[in-house]
Formats: C-alpha cells, structure tokens, sequence
C-alpha cells in the first residue's frame, strides 16, 4: 500500500498524463537492489516535473509502478510489478494536497503490465504478466470477473474501447 511522499522520483518513468485542470501526473519506479521502489507524483503542471520541490504531493507505492491511468479528474488507477492494482484519490481540502489509496487488490500473480478505464469509468480492465486480464469493479471497488488465462503467455496492453463500456482489446505475447 501506500506511505508517505518520497523524496525522490525514481528514475525509471513509467506512466504519465494530465488532468483536465492541467494537474500533471507522474509515475516512476527504480530496481535498487532485490527490490523495486515506485511512486506516484502531482505537479500543477508538466513544466514542473519532475522537480521534487515543485510537486503538490507523492506518494511511495509498495513496489514499482508499472502503469497508471486517470480514472476521474481527482483519481489515478495504478498497477504494480507486485502484482496490485491500486485507486489513489488526489484530495485537496484546504490543506495539503493528498494522494490517499482508496482501494488496492493483489490478485494477479506477476506484474500488472497495463490498466485502463472503461468507457463509462465504473470499471477498469487489468492485465498481467500471469498471463490473465481482471475486471475491477470501481464502485464496489472488488474484482468481478477474471479471464485466465487470456492469452498463452504475457499479457503485454489492454485497451478499453472508448465508446462501448463493457469492450476491450489485449495483446500478449
């Protein structure tokens, strides 16, 4: 799960995109040692990252980031190299701004390769290294369906169709 704001971002960067307010998302993971570090970070905006000091808010995640998807304006969907999908919420309540988990499931056995939003944006569709895709219900915040395996080896990206919410496509490989 997550912690507190690192004091680096790492120098592997993995996902990045903006919000409609401009507020640009990072996501970086390093292999230091036996272990991967990740972290997710905030910036008003791109000409700001990835300066450290110029950031609103990060946070370190349990294991590298592999990818990461906005699921609303204030919310970004991650997968892990741990094999987690985790729903951080970007808060600002008149005081610091925050990135708080709000959901994280470790279902899959490897590492989640790609995530994305349906187009309705009450699910998101995993995929992994395992081999599997997992649907992950956003209101209920559980995993509600499963395809395993989806592909006879890696699953590498999976993209949800824009205009019809319950189609994707994968590819492995």
């Amino acid at each position: 799960m997550s912690s507190l704001v690192p004091a680096v971002v790492e120098k592997h960067l993995d996902s990045i995109f903006h919000w409609n307010d401009g507020t640009f998302v990072l996501a970086s993971s390093n292999l230091t040692g036996r272990y991967w570090s990740g972290s997710v970070w905030c910036f008003k905006c791109a000409d700001d990252a990835p300066n450290v000091e110029k950031c609103l808010t990060g946070v370190e995640t349990d294991s590298g980031v592999c990818d990461a998807v906005s699921v609303e304006q204030n919310k970004v969907i991650i997968g892990t190299d741990s094999g987690s999908v985790e729903l951080l919420e970007f808060q600002t309540n008149g005081e610091a701004p925050l990135l708080n988990s709000i959901f994280y499931g470790l279902e899959h056995d490897d590492l989640v390769s790609c995530v994305d939003v349906n187009s309705s944006g009450d699910k998101a569709v995993s995929c992994s290294y395992d081999k599997s895709i997992k649907i992950w219900d956003l209101v209920s915040m559980a995993s509600v369906g499963t395809y395993r395996p989806a592909h006879t080896d890696l699953v590498w990206r999976i993209s949800c169709c824009p205009v019809e919410p319950e189609v994707f496509l994968s590819c492995g490989q």
